[in-house]
């Protein structure tokens, strides 16, 4: 599945973007946050699977992912819904 790979594009933006925040000891709330965030995408994730019967789903799905990531993280990837 081509969606695939910009879940997992997405997952390591939010990793690279912990560690960015860890090295510059910005507080402990934000990476939480962080965590939060990878942890709600990767039940996400899970749920694509299970839930895709129709690709109407499926777009929505990826619709919800891009809602969790943000606007700035988004911009980086382009791909056709």
């Amino acid at each position: 599945m081509k969606y695939n790979i910009f879940v997992l594009l997405a997952l390591t933006s939010l990793i690279a973007c912990r560690q960015h925040l860890i090295n510059d000891n910005i507080e402990i709330k934000a990476c939480k946050s962080i965590e939060k965030k990878q942890k709600t995408i990767h039940k996400k994730l899970t749920k694509i699977l299970k839930n895709a019967k129709r690709k109407q789903q499926i777009k929505n799905e990826i619709r919800t992912l891009k809602q969790l990531i943000g606007p700035e993280n988004t911009k980086q990837y382009k791909y056709r819904l």
